[in-house]
C-alpha cells in the first residue's frame, strides 16, 4: 500500500491508541491526536460527592479513562468518581427520567457497547454491543417527551438517527439527517426538540425525530474537532456542549444559543476531552400545553416571495401566551411574546433566503417548544448563474501538461456537498502543472461578479504544493487568481471560498475557469471541489422590447417585470457605423412591479 515505508516508522506511536481513533477522513470523531498520553495542565480534579445540578462523562484522554463529575453551569473543576473506566471512552451518553446513565463505548465503524454507569460510584456495567447501524457511532440522547432513546453514526458524510432500544441495545434507523455531514452529539430538551453539532461543517442542527430531517441553525462560532458531546440543563432549557476546540488544542465548555448556532465559552479544559456528557437534572412532570402545529408556510416550502406573507400555526391545546421566534438562518430572534395569537404578518424578506421560525406556546407556567420551521424565499429573478455541481466532467478540459489522468468526479463528498464532486487525486504522481479549464462563460462586461466553492485538501508531506482557482478571458494565456492555497502544511477543509471580481472592459464573454495543481502530486492524497458556482446580477429582467417606424420615425417600446438599481436607459441610434447616444430614459430603482418605458424618435433620415 502507498506510503507504507513511510508510515511504519511511526507504528509503534499509534499502536497505544489507534483502537480509539478512527482512520484517515474520520479521524475527526475520534480523540484528539495532540492530548493522548498526556495529563499536563489539566483541570482540577477534587473528591468531594458532586452536586445536585451535575454534569458527567468521561475525560478520553486522560489515562485510565476516568469517570468524572462537574458542577454545572461553572463546568470545573472535576470531580474523579471512577479513575479507572474499563470499557474505555464513550462517544455518547444522557440520563433517563429514573436517573440511570447509559452510554455508547467506542469501537471502531458499527461498533460499540451500550454500557450503564452507576453515577455514584461510577462502576460501569457492559449490557451488549449495539446493534443495527454500520457508520461510527458519535450520539445517544434520551427524549423525556415519548420517554425513547436515540442513537447516532456517522462517517463524515452521512449523518443517521436511530431509535435505540435500552434493554437490547437494538438500533432501528429512522432516517438521515439531511444536511448533517458530522453528526458528533445530540442533545433533546424536555419538550422534545432534538439538536445536533455538526463537526464537518461546524454547524447546529435541529432534528426532527419523526424523520431524521435535519436544519441548518447557524455556525457553532470556534472549530469544533475530536469526539465531543451536548445536553440540556431541564431546570434553565439551556443546552450545554462539552466541546473539544481543534484550533485551541482543548477541551471548552460552552453554552448554546439554539437561535443562532453561536457558542459562548464558559471554561476551558485543557489536557482533557470530555465525552459522554449528560446533566442530571430530570425534566420532571410534562408541560401539559400542546405542541403548535400545522405550519403555514408549510416546513421546507421553497420559492416563497418577498412581501406580503404571513406565518400561520395551529396552538396546542392549554395555550394561553404564545413566544414566535423567526429569522435567517444564524439569526433567529424572538419577534412576538404575548397573548395567543395564531399568526404573524412576516417583514419585507431576502432573496435566496432560507429562514427558521418556531412557536412556543405556555401559560403561566411553563411552555411547549415546537419544531424548529423553514421555509427559503424565492431566487433573485435578476440572478444569473453558471454553477458546476459535478454530475459529469463536461464542463472541463485537462490541458495539463502534467497530470492528464490525474482529474475526475468522484461519488464522496468530502468537500462539503453532496455527491458527487470533482477530485484531484495525487496517482500518478507527477511533479509539475496541471490545470482544468472550464467551457466558456458569458460574463458581462466591467461587471462585479460573486463565486463561490466547496473545497477540501487531504495534506500528505512537505511542500504540498499550490493550488490555484482562478479566471481566464484569453484561453489561459494569462489569468486573475481568485483564491489560492501555498503549500499548506495541513488539511484545509472541508470549507466554502467565496468572494467576488470585476469582469475587464472588454472580452468578458470569453471567460473560462482555471483550476490549477503546482508542485509534486506525492505530497497530497486527494483535492475535493464541488458547486463551483458564479452569481452576477443583471440590473433589468426585461419582458418584451418592440420597434416601430413610420416616415422618419421610430417608437421604442419596452417592459420590465423587475428592476434593481436601475438609474434607467441609454437610447443609441446607428446608420450602419458607430452607435451614438441620443436620449436617456429614467428608470425606477428598484421594482418588482410590471413597468412599461417608450421613446419616439423623430430625427431618422430616411
Amino acid at each position: 500500500m502507498r506510503k507504507s515505508l513511510q508510515l511504519f516508522f511511526v507504528l509503534s506511536l499509534l499502536l497505544m491508541w489507534c483502537g480509539n481513533i478512527l482512520a484517515q477522513d474520520a479521524s475527526m470523531f475520534g480523540l484528539s491526536p495532540y492530548m493522548l498520553g498526556t495529563e499536563k495542565g489539566q483541570p482540577q480534579y477534587q473528591g468531594e460527592s458532586p452536586d445536585a445540578n451535575t454534569g458527567f462523562g468521561n475525560d478520553a484522554i486522560a489515562t485510565g479513562y476516568p469517570f468524572l463529575s462537574m458542577p454545572i453551569p461553572a463546568g470545573t473543576p472535576f470531580t474523579i468518581i471512577n479513575p479507572s473506566f474499563s470499557p474505555g471512552w464513550l462517544a455518547g451518553g444522557d440520563i433517563d427520567a429514573s436517573g440511570a446513565y447509559y452510554g455508547c463505548s467506542y469501537i471502531g465503524q458499527g461498533q460499540g457497547n451500550l454500557v450503564q454507569v452507576n453515577l455514584g460510584t461510577g462502576v460501569p456495567t457492559v449490557i451488549g454491543p449495539i446493534t443495527g447501524f454500520t457508520l461510527y457511532p458519535t450520539s445517544l440522547a434520551y427524549n423525556a417527551a415519548n420517554n425513547t432513546w436515540y442513537f447516532g453514526d456517522t462517517d463524515g458524510a452521512t449523518s443517521r438517527l436511530y431509535t435505540l432500544n435500552i434493554a437490547t441495545g437494538a438500533a432501528t434507523l429512522v432516517g438521515q439527517i439531511t444536511g448533517c455531514a458530522g453528526l458528533i452529539g445530540m442533545a433533546i430538551n424536555c419538550t422534545g426538540q432534538a439538536y445536533g453539532v455538526d463537526i464537518v461543517t461546524d454547524q447546529l442542527y435541529s432534528i426532527n425525530l419523526s424523520t431524521g430531517a435535519g436544519t441548518a441553525i447557524g455556525p457553532l462560532g470556534f472549530d469544533a474537532s475530536y469526539a465531543q458531546d451536548c445536553d440540556f440543563d431541564a431546570a434553565t432549557n439551556t443546552m450545554y456542549l462539552a466541546a473539544y476546540n481543534a484550533a485551541a488544542g482543548q477541551g471548552e465548555f460552552r453554552s448554546v444559543n439554539l437561535g443562532t448556532g453561536g457558542t459562548t465559552l464558559i471554561t476551558a479544559w485543557p489536557g482533557s476531552e470530555i465525552t459522554g456528557f449528560a446533566i442530571d437534572n430530570p425534566c420532571g412532570p410534562p408541560c401539559p400545553i400542546g405542541a403548535p402545529s400545522n405550519p403555514n408556510p408549510p416546513s421546507g416550502t421553497t420559492g416563497v416571495g418577498l412581501t406580503g406573507n404571513t406565518a400561520s400555526w395551529t396552538n396546542g391545546a392549554g395555550t394561553v401566551d404564545v413566544e414566535l421566534w423567526f429569522g435567517p438562518a444564524a439569526n433567529v430572534v424572538k419577534v412576538y411574546d404575548g397573548p395567543a395569537i395564531t399568526s404573524f404578518a412576516l417583514p419585507t424578506l431576502t432573496y435566496n433566503t432560507t429562514y427558521l421560525w418556531y412557536v412556543v406556546c405556555k401559560d403561566a407556567t411553563c411552555g411547549t417548544q415546537g419544531p424548529t420551521w423553514s421555509f427559503t424565499t424565492m431566487q433573485d429573478p435578476n440572478l444569473n448563474q453558471w454553477c458546476d455541481d459535478f454530475a459529469n466532467f463536461n464542463n472541463w478540459t485537462i490541458v495539463g501538461p502534467a497530470g492528464l489522468t490525474n482529474w475526475a468526479t468522484a461519488t464522496t463528498s468530502n468537500a462539503g456537498g453532496t455527491p458527487p464532486e470533482l477530485r484531484f487525486s495525487w496517482t500518478p504522481s507527477f511533479t509539475g502543472v496541471s490545470t482544468i479549464r472550464s467551457v466558456s462563460i458569458p460574463l458581462l462586461d466591467n461587471w462585479s461578479v460573486d463565486y463561490s466553492f466547496n473545497y477540501y485538501l487531504d495534506w500528505y508531506d512537505d511542500p504540498s504544493g499550490i493550488v490555484t482557482f482562478g479566471i481566464t478571458y484569453d484561453g489561459g494565456a494569462t489569468q486573475t487568481i481568485l483564491y489560492q492555497d501555498n503549500n499548506p502544511t495541513g488539511n484545509v477543509g472541508p470549507t466554502i471560498v467565496s468572494g467576488s471580481f470585476t469582469t475587464p472592459a472588454s472580452g468578458a464573454s470569453n471567460a473560462q475557469l482555471q483550476i490549477t495543481y503546482d508542485g509534486y502530486s506525492f505530497n497530497i492524497d486527494y483535492i475535493y471541489w464541488d458547486n463551483i458556482c458564479l452569481d452576477w446580477i443583471v440590473p433589468v429582467e426585461l419582458t418584451s422590447f418592440t420597434a416601430s417606424a413610420d416616415y422618419g420615425v421610430v417608437e421604442l417600446r419596452w417592459f420590465t417585470a423587475t428592476e434593481t438599481n436601475n438609474q434607467g436607459f441609454e437610447v443609441q441610434r446607428s446608420a450602419g457605423g458607430e452607435f451614438e447616444t441620443i436620449a436617456f430614459v429614467e428608470g425606477h430603482g428598484t421594482t418588482t412591479e410590471v413597468q412599461a418605458y417608450n421613446y419616439i424618435d423623430r430625427n431618422v433620415n430616411v
